[in-house]
């Protein structure tokens, strides 16, 4: 009988261990599912926010672009006009 007690013992310790470590992990796991939901945010605002001065950025292009054709035709005319009164006098 001593033997049984003595067994029982130890399972009762080691099942106590068991339940501790298996909260613990419980706990551990509940955090990082938390972080890993906040960083998905974060990666998606972030995403959100690339594309929003992606977006910008190609505007400001296309307005230089056409900025810059605007002025090179303006230059073209000019200079036309100037040939023309060059050799027209």
């Amino acid at each position: 009988m001593q033997v049984n007690r003595k067994w029982k013992s130890d399972y009762d310790r080691l099942k106590l261990k068991c339940e501790e470590e298996t909260r613990e992990s419980k706990s551990e796991l509940e955090k990082t599912q938390a972080k890993l939901a906040d960083t998905e945010t974060h990666v998606l605002a972030l995403e959100s926010e690339l594309i929003r001065l992606a977006t910008a950025l190609s505007n400001i292009e296309e307005s230089s672009l056409q900025a810059k054709n605007s002025a090179s035709q303006e230059d073209m005319e000019v200079v036309k006009q100037q040939v023309n009164n060059d050799f027209m006098h």
